[in-house]
């Protein structure tokens, strides 16, 4: 099965810092606005949150026997 797919990691504390109360984040670079979440895991070693995003801008891979490349977001704060 091929798929236009990459990886996003999300630490579970940069996310807490993301969801708290009175702050605001911008996201100025990272997945692209007509993206599709296709999927989602968990490590269990780092318990960081990995996200499986879909494009038609992303180089296609064969998902049974390649690794998803990572897609690095870069989010600032506003507040």
């Amino acid at each position: 099965m091929r798929s236009k797919i990459k990886r996003v990691i999300i630490n579970p504390l940069a996310f807490l810092n993301i969801m708290e109360t009175n702050t605001a984040w911008r996201v100025t670079s990272g997945i692209p606005k007509d993206a599709r979440l296709c999927g989602f895991t968990t490590d269990p070693q780092t318990q960081n949150l990995i996200l499986f995003i879909e494009h038609p801008s992303f180089d296609e891979i064969d998902v049974q026997n390649e690794v998803a490349s990572l897609l690095t977001l870069e989010v600032r704060k506003v507040q």
